[in-house]
């Protein structure tokens, strides 16, 4: 009797086990994302500080969730004189964002968590393409060191689009993955990834180097007869389809408009390397890309390769191809390389990381030193890189902001007027908010007026001055108005203004924000 009741329960054993071992991939990606999430939440608002562009997108959101528009107030003050000014920012853009504002109020916490939503859409995706290149194990090998990458900690705890491009362009990768319809003449999945690809425009515009990245990957398959094959024109049919929803919806009702916006939100320092007739300019763009994606990640994308390429696998080339043309295109088309923007280019690094160590990790090291060195080199440099990755996240803790927006709201009575920092617009959401930089832009608009005149066409009933408006309004205006031979003087004739027809009614300091003053203006002097 004992003997029959062991053997249904060692079968049982065995089933379980064997299940397990088939399994073991799907299990440990929802475990890994499980922890992520987890780790990521936990860590979300621990510096409390806003990038500047967390509020404009914010701003830009709750502009669309109340009026329809993605407009907000920062953007307000020079860009609404203009005719049809709703039509020049990013429409998608402003609604990936929209539900989240909606959900959680227009505050920080909401586009971070969009961010972070996007940014576990991104492993996801991760995890698909590499399991249907190579296995589930690969799958969350890649989840794991993308994860845990600075760029992902960095990107997932921002209120900026860089990690949501990165989830749609890695949405057209996994797309193209796991396309079957070779030798058909049309593909539905290659059609959406072009449109991903495309659509990108209208959230952010380094989207663009998907484009030729995924196309290479069509001419690997194809060769010199791509023009044949079906896949390739649907991908292309799909990508015009997306260029198509950004110009009807922004260049074609005001062209006018939006060339004269652009230059007032762009000056003329986004003109794309590839564009320079100076080679020194474009070895030194992709010198300044290899920099800005980090000396590690660009190592252990190289050792990658060098243990991949001689197995010679269709999967090894394709993550190949995607890297190298995806740095190429960053190079080539990205005249500003902003620190945020590498997790457009980690993943096709952690892809490749995540194929090599499975590769090492499952052969036998025995009696082969290079393989054993490869593996050490390798796997030291992944485990490095994750371990580092996590210092931002748990090290970047700063509490400063609330209560010194806390501070402003007391200071400031609802309902008023007020020009200061984009990051203290989380504060006066439902009040008339302008951005400082909305001064540039007026004297840009207005050639030869001065600070006293964009002020006095603004007419806030309060201005909320920082160190940041000093540390930044020299580098701005040499951006947007480069014949001003002194662009100290905007700095200087702010504060001058200020201080003839200003009353400090609050002052706060902290170490991390400096001190944060706030001048009533007094209209009657002025006048």
């Amino acid at each position: 009797m004992s003997a029959q009741v062991q053997q249904p329960q060692s079968k049982t054993l065995a089933t379980s086990t064997t299940l397990i071992r088939e399994h073991w991939g799907s299990l440990g990606v929802v475990v890994v994302l499980g922890a992520v999430c987890v780790f990521h939440l936990g860590t979300l608002m621990a510096n409390s500080i806003p990038h500047v562009d967390e509020a404009w997108n914010t701003s830009r959101a709750w502009g669309l969730v109340q009026t329809g528009r993605a407009f907000g107030t920062l953007d307000a003050g020079v860009f609404d004189r203009f005719d049809g000014y709703w039509t020049y920012f990013p429409w998608l853009g402003a609604a990936v964002h929209a539900p989240f504002v909606f959900a959680f109020g227009p505050g920080l916490f909401a586009t971070r968590f969009a961010s972070l939503f996007f940014g576990v859409v991104l492993l996801t995706v991760l995890y698909v393409i590499a399991s249907r290149l190579y296995n589930r194990r690969t799958g969350v090998l890649a989840v794991l060191l993308a994860a845990l990458s600075v760029h992902f900690v960095v990107s997932s705890h921002l209120g900026r689009h860089d990690i949501i491009v990165a989830a749609m362009g890695y949405g057209a990768v996994a797309l193209y993955v796991t396309d079957k319809s070779a030798g058909r003449a049309f593909s539905v999945k290659s059609l959406l990834a072009g449109l991903l690809v495309g659509l990108t425009l209208d959230v952010h515009m380094n989207g663009v180097i998907f484009g030729p990245a995924i196309g290479a990957l069509y001419l690997l398959d194809h060769g010199w007869g791509i023009l044949r094959a079906g896949r390739f024109w649907s991908y292309a049919a799909g990508g015009l389809a997306g260029v198509a929803f950004y110009v009807l919806l922004h260049l074609v009702p005001y062209p006018g408009v939006y060339s004269a916006l652009y230059s007032f939100g762009n000056g003329s320092v986004r003109q794309p390397p590839l564009l320079s007739l100076d080679p020194g300019v474009w070895v030194s763009s992709l010198l300044v890309t290899l920099e800005m994606v980090g000396a590690g990640w660009v190592l252990l994308s190289l050792a990658a390769i060098a243990v991949l390429v001689p197995r010679r696998s269709r999967s090894d080339k394709i993550l190949a191809v995607l890297f190298a043309v995806l740095i190429l295109a960053f190079a080539a088309a990205i005249a500003v390389k902003q620190p945020h923007y590498p997790i457009i280019l980690l993943p096709a690094s952690a892809l490749l990381a995540a194929a090599a160590l499975d590769r090492l990790l499952t052969e036998p090291l025995r009696g082969n030193l290079w393989r054993f060195a490869a593996t050490a080199a390798v796997g030291g440099l992944a485990l490095g890189l994750m371990v580092q990755g996590v210092f931002p996240a748990v090290r970047s803790s700063d509490s400063s902001f609330p209560p010194v927006l806390a501070g402003l709201q007391q200071a400031i009575p609802r309902g008023s007027s007020i020009i200061g920092s984009q990051s203290f617009w989380f504060g006066f959401a439902n009040s008339r908010y302008l951005s400082w930089e909305q001064i540039m832009y007026h004297m840009q608009a207005e050639p030869g007026s001065t600070v006293k005149d964009a002020l006095v066409t603004f007419h806030p009933d309060y201005f909320i001055m920082d160190p940041s408006i000093a540390r930044y309004t020299i580098t701005d205006a040499r951006r947007h108005i480069p014949e001003l031979d002194t662009p100290e003087i905007l700095r200087a004739s702010t504060q001058r203004f200020l201080d003839m027809y200003g009353t400090i009614v609050s002052t706060q300091r902290t170490e991390s924000l400096g001190e944060v003053r706030v001048y009533r203006i007094d209209w009657d002097r002025v006048n």
